[in-house]
């Protein structure tokens, strides 16, 4: 009788041993599955092959958020767990709203071309165009992790504080940073997060800009080294790829509308934040040299370019 139960008992340790083995490799297989995907995520988004275009001669990258987010050197990461966002339209614009659930604070993480990285970009201005409306605050958080040397510096916080006045316009705020690492070393391999408190932002754009030191020790944009006399002449003006039609920039600072005007008070300026052209009711500013006589930007929602146009 005893050796009876003796075997009663080994065969129901067996069983229990091959149920909780079982268990155990279910377990650790979701585990390295979840493992994988996340590393995939992130491996697509560092990669440089993720893009077919180089940003390597830019001097800014951006991206739409809310509209087709199209590839303009900046990437929103969409799947961080703590940095979810929905598409929606607030202030007349789509945008993204951060969706922070039952937290008090949310995030937008973002990812940067490799190819912009090519070229230093310790010293860069990001600016956040963002709806006024309740009483929160926003800020950036970026990666100075090979500057610094705090425990918590991939994500340094920007000593700059942006706090919602509730006037329901959109605005832009700028943060300029002279320590960046950008090396990937935030949460899904991001270069710089926005952090929102309470977790209610609206965001319609987003940018990078490089700067560069001159001999007099000021930061100025690379857009500084193209000269006045290089301006004058004919261009193709798009906003978001619509052919607006041609301007004339003539010597002087004058300018001839796409309606064929000519009007007192159109000019066109060569400013340090770039090429602006005002139309009196309005204006364009392109701060971006994306080729020789092609100048991009990014303004109101819309990407604008303006094209030099050969023979004309």
């Amino acid at each position: 009788m005893a050796d009876q139960a003796d075997s009663r008992s080994f065969r129901n340790f067996l069983l229990a041993w091959a149920v909780l083995s079982s268990l155990a490799a279910g377990a650790f297989g979701i585990f390295a599955l979840y493992v994988f995907i996340r590393s995939h995520h992130q491996s697509l988004n560092r990669s440089p092959s993720a893009s077919t275009k180089s940003f390597a001669e830019t001097n800014r990258i951006a991206v739409v958020l809310g509209a087709e987010e199209a590839d303009r050197g900046l990437k929103l990461i969409t799947w961080e767990k703590d940095g979810l966002s929905i598409v929606t339209t607030a202030g007349g614009s789509r945008c993204r709203q951060l969706s922070g659930e039952a937290r008090e604070t949310a995030f937008l993480y973002f990812i940067m071309d490799p190819s912009f990285k090519e070229t230093n970009v310790s010293n860069v201005r990001i600016d956040v165009e963002y709806l006024d409306v309740g009483d929160g605050t926003f800020g950036v958080h970026y990666d100075a992790s090979e500057t610094r040397t705090s425990r918590s510096a991939a994500y340094t916080r920007h000593n700059r504080t942006v706090v919602l006045c509730g006037s329901n316009t959109w605005n832009t705020a700028t943060f300029y940073i002279r320590d960046g690492t950008f090396h990937n070393a935030q949460n899904s391999g991001a270069d710089f997060r926005i952090c929102a408190s309470p977790a209610d932002l609206f965001v319609r754009t987003v940018s990078v800009t490089r700067n560069v030191r001159v001999d007099d020790g000021h930061s100025r944009l690379l857009f500084g080294n193209v000269s006045e006399a290089q301006i004058p002449g004919s261009y193709r003006l798009f906003e978001n790829e619509k052919d607006i039609g041609i301007v004339q920039l003539h010597e002087g600072g004058s300018i001839t509308s796409w309606r064929n005007e000519r009007k007192t008070g159109y000019h066109w300026q060569l400013q340090q934040e770039g090429l602006l052209l005002d139309w009196l009711k309005g204006f364009h500013l392109f701060s971006e040299l994306l080729t020789p006589g092609i100048y991009g930007g990014l303004q109101n929602g819309k990407i604008i370019r303006l094209e030099r146009q050969p023979g004309l």
